[in-house]
């Protein structure tokens, strides 16, 4: 796997890979992982820019969601028979889209 460097979400640096199914076994399945254990955001390897970013941006989301307080916060929340799993989901892809030309604006800004 190749090292990309370290994005901080809430307040946790995360380092950042690219990587293949068989060096990570859950891209198998997936773009990105991420591994909050480890702190460690893995993305497949040769992918299109564009869905590098979208799925980095997703992938911070997971980390957002849960190290920040709102997984917590959401499961105490909803009512039973609510999937927390979905929930997680559909709010990072409501928010991932608002991220990704965020970054590509920053990625601009840089010498």
């Amino acid at each position: 796997m190749k090292k990309h460097g370290i994005i901080p979400a809430a307040g946790i640096d995360f380092t950042i890979y690219t990587g293949t199914p068989a060096e990570r076994d859950a891209l198998n399945d997936a773009y990105g992982y991420c591994d909050h254990e480890r702190q460690e955001i893995t993305l497949r390897a040769n992918m299109q820019p564009a869905l590098a970013a979208n799925t980095l941006c997703h992938e911070i989301g997971h980390a957002l969601y849960t190290h920040s307080g709102v997984e917590a916060y959401v499961k105490a929340q909803l009512k039973d028979g609510v999937d927390a799993d979905v929930f997680q989901e559909t709010i990072i892809q409501l928010f991932v889209p608002h991220l990704a030309p965020v970054f590509a604006a920053v990625r601009k800004l840089r010498p």
